[in-house]
């Protein structure tokens, strides 16, 4: 065991000193992007041998904690030295089986349920980050995952459910409520962007339990007696996004797997936006694409927000064929974002400080 930290801390100090040598750098570079399997081997060996001591004395959480720490830290670091080598790591098959017994460690899971301020304190969920981010479209991580790990998306969905529950039932600062939230829409949306994965967050609900924390959130009163900020409209943009998203599933697919839940808590969603017109005019565009992409329009048919809305929303001359265009593919949605909500959304961006990457995800651009 004590060797093992030696090995992984000598390997940190290394790295740590590339960034004071860029000749030691592309040497270092060089050699780890064709060993990025025996990397890995390495460090699943490693593990192994924690393994070993787990069955003669078990870990506290404590120690577990500091011992898959270790390694999980070690793998970033090497990512972070150039992205020719984090694309290679991130990539490999290698990686992927380590990845899978990073995941399934106790500390892993307890951090899912009972995070600090956000996920990103916990280096094994910014492992997965990163694959996703790498691997993109590609199948080979997602069909490496066994049934069991297929629920990752899932335990993260759930575990940042019980942290919003927890803090709004103990009443604590609302800017924490929301930054929880804010950890559900980040993850689940880049798992959103997987298709191997988006069947199982539709058939997990992630959607539906993505509106009833919101509504929930919504629900609660700030500290500071304050109204609600602006950002209530991004929870409202991500869960369009993911609707976009879906587009390529027959409605047969959308209807068995989403179900009438998810439209009767996105309705519910809708009055507690009142007062602020871009909330209200985001909640009226939300509610017709349900009706385009759903076999129940009569839940929405009757709905306050739609009387008679029946020329849309966006004021513009071209409003009209613009609306079409809306409705063909995806291209054009992303025209209508960027010429008709473009004040809207770079604002919401700007308030949270996520303008690049939130526009980057969408699609939308500058």
């Amino acid at each position: 065991m004590l060797k093992s930290f030696l090995c992984v801390n000598m390997l940190l100090t290394v790295l740590k000193a590339c960034d004071r040598s860029p000749g030691l750098r592309k040497n270092i570079v060089s050699q780890l992007v064709n060993r990025v399997d025996g990397i890995c081997s390495w460090m699943s060996v490693l593990l192994n041998t924690s393994t070993l001591k787990n069955m003669i004395s078990p870990f506290s959480l404590e120690q577990e904690r500091e011992t898959y720490s270790w390694h999980a830290e070690l793998i970033l670091s090497i990512a972070n030295i150039d992205y020719r080598l984090q694309q290679s790591l991130m990539s490999s098959p290698a990686l992927f089986h380590l990845f899978s017994r990073l995941w399934t460690s106790r500390d892993v899971k307890n951090q899912l349920l009972w995070f600090p301020e956000s996920l990103n304190d916990c280096p094994v969920v910014r492992i997965l980050l990163k694959i996703i981010a790498v691997n993109g479209h590609k199948g080979a991580f997602y069909q490496h995952l066994s049934d069991s790990h297929q629920q990752l998306s899932q335990d993260l969905v759930d575990g940042i459910a019980r942290r919003i529950r927890l803090i709004s039932s103990k009443n604590l600062p609302f800017t924490r409520a929301y930054q929880a939230f804010d950890d559900l829409i980040f993850i689940t949306q880049r798992l959103f962007a997987n298709e191997f994965l988006r069947g199982t967050l539709l058939r997990a609900r992630c959607l539906s339990l993505m509106s009833s924390n919101l509504k929930t959130m919504l629900s609660l009163s700030p500290s500071s007696g304050k109204s609600l900020p602006r950002p209530p409209f991004r929870p409202l943009a991500a869960i369009y996004e993911c609707l976009r998203r879906t587009n390529a599933w027959s409605i047969k697919n959308w209807r068995d797997l989403v179900a009438e839940d998810f439209l009767a808590s996105i309705v519910q969603i809708l009055p507690l936006l009142d007062g602020n017109d871009d909330h209200m005019s985001t909640g009226r565009v939300l509610l017709r694409e349900l009706r385009m992409y759903t076999l129940y329009p009569s839940v929405l048919a009757s709905h306050p927000l739609l009387t008679g809305c029946q020329t849309p929303i966006i004021k513009d001359p071209k409003a009209s064929d613009i609306w079409s265009s809306f409705k063909r593919s995806l291209d054009e949605r992303v025209y209508v974002y960027k010429h008709m909500w473009n004040r809207d959304i770079l604002e919401i961006c700007d308030n949270l400080s996520v303008r690049k990457d939130f526009l980057s995800f969408t699609n939308i651009g500058y």
